[in-house]
Parts: structure tokens; sequence; C-alpha cells
């Protein structure tokens, strides 16, 4: 089935945009139907937005349209699952964002097919449980959110300055296993990891910026690859205003 689009030239970026379409019955995707700016086509396409859409799967071959995508975001659209094969062929992609869905749960091998992953956001999803050693595949990641889970939140990014956020590892890791022991509700569950792979000077902080995390009984493995250099940002002020990180992850721009 062809899909109705409009493409728009915006900062540098040629985006191809489907907004309010059905997408739930389609079992094969036949082509983008929409107007080029004049001397672009499809091979200039380097992202893809679908927004306020409905989809039950998540859309394949993308890049047999679009061969130079570089960009997805998936805003509003009611998905509820994506496993590792829906997103074969999206070896070149550096930016993956599907928000507002309703995504439970994240296999551990989603990114296997996605190496060159830089930022990942999966914020405003109903996601409880991220799948073990999920990061390990994403050698390049410098940002990744899941704010506004259900028990899942949290982030790292590459930008701040050791030096405005110095607290040591070992208090770090004594605020968690407070908060999360002063919250009985929560399972004692750890399925999250750092890759092992993951370069310690594109990641310079790690941080909370909520009380719904699901770490109690947390183990040393969840920090095996924080190093000294990683020094976190935990203060009350991000604590209790998570809306202040997400604001900094959202001014960040791909490099």
């Amino acid at each position: 089935m062809s899909i109705p689009c409009e493409f728009i030239y915006d900062q540098n970026t040629y985006k191809c945009i489907i907004t309010d379409f059905d997408l739930s019955t389609i079992e094969k995707i036949k082509n983008f139907n929409g107007e080029h700016f004049q001397g672009l086509s499809n091979n200039e396409v380097n992202m893809i937005v679908f927004r306020s859409s409905q989809m039950s799967k998540f859309p394949r071959g993308l890049t047999n349209f679009f061969p130079q995508l570089k960009m997805i975001e998936i805003f509003s659209c009611g998905l509820t699952e994506i496993t590792k094969n829906d997103l074969y062929g999206l070896g070149n992609v550096v930016y993956l964002s599907i928000i507002f869905n309703n995504l439970k749960y994240l296999p551990g091998d989603l990114f296997e097919f996605t190496p060159n992953l830089q930022i990942i956001d999966f914020s405003g999803n109903q996601i409880s449980t991220v799948g073990f050693a999920i990061f390990d595949p994403l050698k390049k990641i410098i940002e990744f959110t899941m704010r506004e889970n259900l028990s899942v939140d949290v982030g790292y990014v590459d930008e701040f300055h050791p030096k405005q956020s110095a607290r040591k590892l070992k208090q770090f890791k004594n605020y968690i296993k407070e908060k999360c022991r002063a919250m009985e509700s929560l399972k004692d569950i750890v399925t999250m990891k750092l890759a092992d792979g993951i370069n310690e000077t594109n990641v310079v902080d790690i941080f909370v910026c909520s009380s719904q995390f699901q770490l109690k009984g947390l183990k040393e493995k969840a920090f095996k690859m924080i190093k000294k250099k990683i020094v976190p940002w935990i203060d009350e002020d991000m604590i209790n205003k998570p809306e202040k990180v997400l604001k900094m992850i959202e001014n960040r721009k791909i490099r």
C-alpha cells in the first residue's frame, strides 16, 4: 500500500513525515507518496517521522525506500512491541525515538543489528522490563532515555563537565539502594547493564531523575563498566525536576 507523506527540508535534514494515517492493517509498504523538493528524491531523505498515526507493528524495510536514512521517530502511534528483526537493515541509523507509544518490554537483543545508534529515546511508554545486556552492541551510544515509563527512568549523556557534578560512585550506589529500600512496592529485579564496549570518553555522567527505579537489590554487575572518570550527577534539583534533564537531552544535536 502507498503511504501518503510530506517531505520537509529543515535544518539540513530532509524529512519524510507521515501524520494521522492508519498503518495497522498494512502488511507491506509499497511506497511513500509525497511531493519532493525540487532536485531532491527519496535518496536524499535522512529522517522519517510517524506522527499520531496507528500501527500494530514497527514499519520494516524503510531503507528500501530511503537508503540514506539516519533518523527514525515514531510519536504517539500506539506501537506495542519491537524486536531486533524490526530493526534489521537499519545499521546506519544513529537516532531512534519511539516516544509516547505502548511498549512494555525491550528485549535484550533489540539492538543487535543497529550498532551505530547514538541517541535512543523510549520516553512515555509503559516499559517495566529491559532485557539483560541490551546495551552490549551499542559501542557509539551517547544518550539513552526512558523517562515517564512505569518503573524505569534512566538516562546518560556525555556533555556535562565532571567537576560540576563531583559525586563518588560509592555515594551514587548507596543513594539508589536507600531510595529503593524505601519503596517496598519495587520488585527485586535488575535487568539493565552498561555495554561492555562503551568508550569511557563518550559517557562522563550517569544520572537518576526519578524515584521510580527498578533497582531494588542493586548488584555490582550493573556498575561493571562505570569507571572513576565517569562521575555521577545526583542532586536534589535533578531528582525533583526530571523535566530539566529531559530538556537538556532534547536540546542536543546529533553529531
